[in-house]
């Protein structure tokens, strides 16, 4: 869950980045999650979109877990693939990271992240999608396990999985999705 601290820290960054809020939106995502060793990945495809006038640049603010039972996310990576460029103007913030971003009307950009576990549990932010005040037009959501994991808990149950050769393969498939909560995992 996002502390007050996070939460204060969103809503200045939204109030002053997008002052025009409803031109800059995430329209759809497409993740893959992986658990081994203790270490939870994450990476995949952010779709966004403009619907007013286009916005040349604007700052975007990225959240990662923090609370103590996860160390601090590591190997971060931001590619623009509309613009064919990596983002090089990344600053931690929070909880989480800031960078430019810039779109005409729409932008595709590629994130990747690892994040070592002091438990056996793993999480990842939804919910910050409430503060962009419109759903996501679809995701698609993938977790890789060894196939002798057991997940004792999913916060949203997954659509189908299976095991193909050491892996346990789970999948979601949302339309129109607004989360009520985190994408969270407690796995033994």
């Amino acid at each position: 869950m996002i502390n007050s601290r996070q939460l204060v820290f969103l809503l200045f960054i939204f109030i002053n980045s997008f002052s025009h809020a409803q031109e800059l939106s995430f329209d759809s995502e497409e993740l893959t999650f992986r658990i081994e060793e203790n270490t939870f990945y994450v990476s995949g495809y952010y779709h966004l979109k403009t619907s007013g006038s286009s916005i040349s640049e604007t700052p975007l603010y990225y959240p990662f877990p923090t609370e103590s039972i996860f160390y601090p996310a590591d190997s971060i990576h931001i590619f623009d693939i509309t613009n064919k460029s990596k983002v090089e103007n990344i600053s931690f913030k929070s909880g989480g990271v800031i960078f430019d971003i810039k779109i005409d009307s729409t932008l595709t950009l590629f994130i990747s992240y690892r994040q070592k576990l002091k438990s056996n549990r793993a999480k990842y932010i939804l919910i910050t999608t409430n503060y962009w005040k419109q759903p996501l037009r679809e995701v698609l959501y993938t977790l890789i396990t060894p196939a002798n994991m057991k997940i004792d808990h999913f916060s949203y149950e997954p659509d189908k999985n299976e095991l193909i050769d050491d892996k346990k393969i789970y999948h979601w498939e949302k339309t129109n999705f607004m989360p009520v909560k985190d994408m969270e995992f407690v796995f033994y």
